[in-house]
């Protein structure tokens, strides 16, 4: 999509895995492309506790109310406003309330001074593991009855490849099991040179991050039609979703922004999507 970044949650136990999570990523010849592991690999770091596991029922009735929080590092200040608007949150709001339209309340920082900021996290890159501790270290808000929530880090610094070195693909990644997301500043400030175009970005890649933490694309969410995209992971086949794991070059992430801006609508799920979230309330 037209915007890309993301969130994580991380701490330092010692987890250097870095199976179990969904990115969403920048391919830096052609444009965006999904790095997702193997549906079949569910692993989740060893530091994943009750407080954290995402719970698969948030659309039945049991939850009615969704609180986010937003953590980010000293460098890594998340875009909360911009050129043409007063909160380039409106975009991530407008998209998770209709996700939950229906069934619960949605509670969203939108300036810095409700977001926290985290002084003692060092430059990554940083590994899963790394990222759970980040989230266990910092997080306020915990599930209980009723309440469903999810943890965004803004982190300073790329994900750590298999290798150890920085992965400059990944812009952000979902960890599967939680309801940690996390978002690689470095690679939102290097999208794009107008700013308007990095905040969508920014935005695009929450919603889409957003997306897989609540079960798309057949993740805890069923598909009700053909629509999932099994060969590229938890993904949608259409192009003009939120969810497509890919946008070949930046002229149709452009493209994908204008689009938008002209459509009259700020909700980037397709009517798959939707229809899947909907027959589950």
């Amino acid at each position: 999509m037209c915007f890309v970044g993301f969130f994580l949650g991380v701490a330092m136990l010692g987890c250097g895995n870095n199976s179990g999570r969904d990115s969403y990523a920048f391919d830096s010849g052609s444009g965006f492309s999904s790095d997702v592991p193997d549906m079949e690999d569910t692993a989740t770091p060893d530091s994943v506790t009750t407080t954290t596991t995402f719970t698969p029922t948030l659309f039945d009735g049991s939850v009615t109310s969704v609180v986010v929080e937003v953590d980010y590092a000293a460098e890594a200040e998340p875009a909360v406003s911009g050129p043409l608007t007063d909160s380039t949150w409106d975009l991530f709001e407008a998209n998770a309330a209709r996700l939950f339209e229906g069934v619960a309340t949605v509670s969203i920082p939108k300036t810095l001074a409700d977001m926290e900021r985290m002084d003692s996290v060092i430059p990554g890159p940083y590994s899963t593991g790394e990222v759970m501790a980040i989230s266990e270290a910092n997080r306020d808000h915990f599930p209980s009855e009723g309440v469903a929530t999810f943890h965004f880090l803004y982190l300073d610094g790329y994900a750590e490849a298999s290798d150890g070195s920085p992965d400059l693909n990944v812009v952000g990644f979902f960890i599967r099991g939680t309801s940690v997301v996390a978002i690689f500043k470095p690679m939102i400030n290097n999208l794009a040179l107008l700013e308007i175009t990095r905040n969508f970005g920014e935005q695009t890649a929450l919603i889409h991050e957003f997306g897989h933490a609540i079960g798309l694309v057949d993740i805890t969410v069923p598909p009700t039609s053909n629509h999932h995209d099994s060969p590229n992971g938890a993904h949608c086949t259409n192009d003009a979703c939120a969810m497509f794991h890919a946008l070949e070059g930046p002229n149709d992430l452009v493209e994908f922004a204008d689009k938008y801006a002209t459509s009259g609508t700020n909700v980037l799920f397709d009517e798959d999507c939707l229809a899947d979230v909907d027959a589950l309330k």
